[in-house]
């Protein structure tokens, strides 16, 4: 009798220890992964349009650019052989490897005993076909605060002139979309791609307007995070070949 008590009592200790286990390792999973967020978006009207999406997100831009991908370690893998320091990618501009490979990542951390706090994917691409597209940049008055230190910080609103690009189709009336000037802008004429000068207006017949934004994070601590986003526009002619390209790439890290 007494040695079925002992028994019994050691059964109720295991499950105790074990309910207890899993209820501090799921609290310590919730706290632990804050954010996470996976959203992939591919707007289109038409099979063509959706042609001309696909043929966006395979173009060589690397060529084109004549820089890499991404920037930082040179195995793009480097996340799942883990180092003596985490490691940090950030792309250059979006295409189909590009979204593999942040695919890929956010699925490979949710696989993961030990996550980050945050991890956050998205990418949102929108295509439409234009008879005419009109593309010209055009000086814009701003306005914003600029801080003057003379013993006592103040604030001053102030304005100033800045460079738009104006994207319009046969509409002329109200702009498709309206960006800051690009990191990269070219056009593509008989000779290849060259670099827009400062100020330009272009007209295309018969294209696909392609734009597409990407966002991806991982977050570690306050301290140890990186973040990568990009925006990009492409425009396609009726043989989906590039003929104009816009890329802005942001990228942070603590």
């Amino acid at each position: 009798m007494h040695r079925k008590t002992i028994i019994l009592l050691t059964i109720c200790m295991a499950t105790i220890f074990a309910v207890s286990f899993f209820v501090i390792i799921s609290s310590f999973t919730r706290n632990v992964i804050r954010n996470v967020s996976s959203s992939v978006t591919r707007n289109f009207a038409t099979v063509d349009e959706e042609r001309a999406l696909t043929a966006a997100e395979t173009v060589d831009y690397a060529a084109i650019l004549t820089f890499k991908r991404f920037e930082g370690p040179s195995d793009s893998e480097a996340y799942i052989h883990h180092g003596s320091s985490l490691s940090y990618t950030w792309a250059n501009f979006i295409d189909s490897e590009v979204l593999d490979y942040y695919q890929n990542r956010f699925d490979y951390q949710q696989k993961q005993i030990i996550r980050p706090r945050g991890v956050t994917f998205t990418y949102n691409a929108n295509v439409t076909y234009f008879e005419q597209l009109h593309i010209f940049n055009t000086t814009r008055p701003e306005q914003g605060t600029v801080f003057i230190n003379d013993g006592i910080t103040q604030k001053e609103t102030i304005t100033w002139n800045s460079r738009a690009i104006i994207f319009y189709g046969p509409d002329e009336s109200i702009p498709l979309t309206t960006v800051y000037p690009f990191e990269y802008m070219l056009c593509r004429n008989q000779s290849g791609y060259y670099a827009l000068p400062s100020k330009f207006d272009l007209t295309f017949s018969n294209c696909y307007f392609i734009e597409m934004n990407l966002q991806y994070s991982e977050v570690y601590a306050p301290l140890a995070a990186f973040w990568s986003d990009v925006h990009q526009i492409v425009v396609l002619d009726q043989n989906l070949v590039p003929i104009w390209l816009g890329i802005t790439v942001g990228q942070a890290i603590s």
